[in-house]
């Protein structure tokens, strides 16, 4: 990739992946809560693209420099953290948020669902509001997407961000079996997964060594 950067992202995303689990020690600030009503207040739209029908939000300055985020597997674009937002639209960002295929307030179509029909919905995406060029960040299996999508359409990449992903290289370290094992246990409750995940996520001498703890706590 000539012109697509890769970056892990680490830290800055924490509160993404863990908002549906984390409880502030204090109440919220007053700033995360007014993000949050202002980003609910703004509703989706709609655009065909191929066979389905994509939900979107667009924040920001619509002649800034474009950036757009993926979600991961089954999460809808209403998990963005509201301050992660708010900080790329103050960075002068234009951000696009939307719901995959068969996700959320998007249409499944009637194709099948491999990474490469995904990333032809979010090019096609691309051109249906215009937008030449973008960076994109790509969050869990969804940066399989962002990594398809500069494959196969490296004019429209600026910067690629990839968050919680992999590649399929030699050198790529699997998945252990247990996060497998905790992740497709059916008989387990959304909130319990993400709790049964954390140690892995967190080691416990990472965590007890952060400022994570002063922050929050979890419920």
């Amino acid at each position: 990739m000539k012109k697509a950067t890769l970056v892990l992202l680490l830290g800055i995303l924490l509160g993404v992946i863990l908002k549906p689990t984390l409880a502030f020690a204090s109440p919220p600030p007053s700033s995360f809560q007014s993000e949050v009503a202002m980003i609910n207040k703004i509703p989706f739209q709609k655009v065909t693209v191929g066979d389905i029908n994509i939900a979107y939000k667009q924040l920001g300055k619509s002649n800034a420099k474009s950036i757009i985020l993926i979600t991961g597997n089954g999460v809808t674009m209403d998990t963005w953290n509201p301050l992660l937002l708010e900080q790329l639209i103050s960075s002068n960002c234009s951000v696009t948020i939307f719901d995959t295929r068969g996700t959320g307030n998007t249409t499944a179509g009637t194709k099948k669902f491999p990474i490469s029909q995904f990333a032809k919905d979010t090019s096609g995406l691309l051109d249906a509001l215009k937008i030449s060029k973008a960076d994109f960040l790509g969050w869990s299996l969804d940066s399989y997407i962002a990594q398809e999508l500069t494959l196969e359409n490296l004019d429209k990449v600026s910067n690629l961000i990839l968050y919680a992903s992999g590649c399929s290289s030699k050198s790529a370290i699997p998945t252990d079996p247990k996060i497998i094992q905790i992740v497709t246990n059916a008989s387990m409750s959304y909130q319990q997964r993400i709790e049964k995940n954390i140690p892995f996520l967190f080691p416990a001498k990472w965590f007890k060594e952060s400022r994570l703890p002063k922050l929050l706590t979890i419920s």
